[in-house]
């Protein structure tokens, strides 16, 4: 029973420390002073959050690219450059590309150069 205590305990310590550092932007500095221990051990309780699944990081691209598929269209076909973009959400598709393609463009363009677009989604 003890040992499922002292569990439970540095579980909500790991917790404490990862929520201080995450949500409330406090430096690791700052948190070792805030529980008493060294910065080495609250970075070791960081990465220890995260393998525990108490941390779980989540990256939002604006644009999801399948950036090895892409190379190898470039090499196979020997273009210039190529962007594969996955939508997150089927009904999402037309807006992603959207973005993907005014990116690119505006990538290629120089200064003082026109562009006229319409309406459609093609």
């Amino acid at each position: 029973m003890e040992s499922i205590k002292n569990l439970t305990s540095r579980q909500k310590l790991l917790a404490d420390v990862a929520e201080m550092y995450f949500l409330k932007g406090k430096t690791q500095a700052e948190i070792a002073k805030a529980v008493g221990m060294t910065r080495s051990n609250v970075s070791r309780m960081l990465t220890e959050a995260k393998n525990e699944g108490i941390v779980n990081i989540r990256i939002n691209r604006p644009i999801i690219e399948n950036s090895s598929l892409a190379n190898e269209l470039i090499n196979r076909f020997r273009l210039m450059n190529a962007r594969i973009i996955i939508a997150d959400q089927p009904s999402r598709l037309l807006e992603q590309l959207g973005k993907a393609a005014a990116d690119e463009l505006s990538s290629q363009l120089k200064p003082g150069w026109v562009i006229g677009t319409s309406w459609g989604t093609a």
